[in-house]
Order: structure tokens, then C-alpha cells, then sequence
């Protein structure tokens, strides 16, 4: 079976394998994987720029919660040998579980930022949400891509050298 066919649409989030002690572990795993790329990749890109401790807030810990929550969610399919056999599906799955931080960054970002910006207000958070999803795509997908790449790449290679 290719990559693309274990890729569907329809497939449950939650693993069958709930039972196997293992299973809370990669996800774990994938967890603090896709969190640590998520953190430096954005460490990168705002390392030069004097921030608050809001834009800290924003910024950086924002997008590294939702690279946790779908690293958790997305990224335990790369460790699990049967949906994730090639390289290449392993930089797709990638691609995918950083698209998922993307869009759960851009609800965070929506809900927190009438909580810690003045001038900001609950009635412009699906406004919040639109704008940081459309425009966050554009200035930040190339760096989704990358990272999601990296983090795909280097679990399925730490994964295949763990089960050895």
C-alpha cells in the first residue's frame, strides 16, 4: 500500500493500539519532537527581534503549544511503522502534522490575543482568526514547510533507529 492510500481523509485521530503500553510513549515522542523543532525554528526567525513579554507570549510559546497538541494529535503516525514506511511519506506526514500547528496556533492566537493586547476585543476574534490564518500562511508557510519537513524526516529516522 502507497503513501498516499494510508493518507485518507476518514482515518481516526486516536491510534487503534490505545492498549499497548508504547503507544502513550510515541505519542509523547512526536510531542516534544515537533514542540523542539517548533521552538527553534521560531527561535530562528525572531531571535534578532526585541520583543515583550507578550510578543514572547504570541510568538513563541503559541506556536510551540500547537506544535505539542498536534504532534500529539498528527506525529505519532511517523513512528508507527505501518503507515509510515518511506522517507518521503515520513516528510509528507511532516508537512501535514505542521500544517495542523498551523491552523491550532492560529485559534491560540485568536482566543489569546484579546486577553493580553489592549485595544483588542472577543468580538474581533473569528476576524483574529481569518486574518492569522490567511496572512500567516503566506509570510510563515515556507517556514511551516521546512520545519514540518525536518521534524518528519529526523522522527522517522529516530524511529526506525530506536526499533532496531
Amino acid at each position: 500500500m502507497n503513501c498516499r492510500a494510508k493518507l485518507s481523509f476518514g482515518a481516526s485521530i486516536v491510534p487503534r493500539n490505545r492498549m499497548n503500553r508504547f503507544a502513550r510513549h510515541k505519542s509523547l515522542m512526536a510531542a516534544f519532537w515537533f514542540a523542539a523543532i517548533a521552538l527553534l525554528c521560531m527561535g530562528f526567525t525572531f531571535h534578532k527581534v526585541p520583543m515583550a513579554h507578550h510578543g514572547v507570549i504570541l510568538y513563541l510559546v503559541l506556536p510551540t503549544v500547537g506544535a505539542t497538541l498536534a504532534g500529539m494529535l498528527w506525529g505519532e503516525a511517523i513512528l508507527d511503522r505501518s503507515k509510515t514506511n518511506t522517507l518521503s511519506c515520513s516528510l509528507m506526514r511532516g508537512v501535514g502534522t505542521a500544517a495542523g500547528a498551523f491552523a491550532i496556533f492560529a485559534l491560540l492566537f485568536a482566543v489569546t490575543l484579546p486577553l493580553i493586547e489592549d485595544g483588542w476585543s472577543w468580538s474581533q476574534a473569528s476576524g483574529l482568526f481569518l486574518l492569522t490564518s490567511t496572512l500567516g500562511i503566506l509570510l510563515g508557510g515556507p517556514i511551516i514547510v521546512f520545519g514540518g519537513m525536518i521534524a518528519g524526516a529526523t522522527l522517522y529516522l529516530f524511529g526506525s533507529k530506536s526499533s532496531r
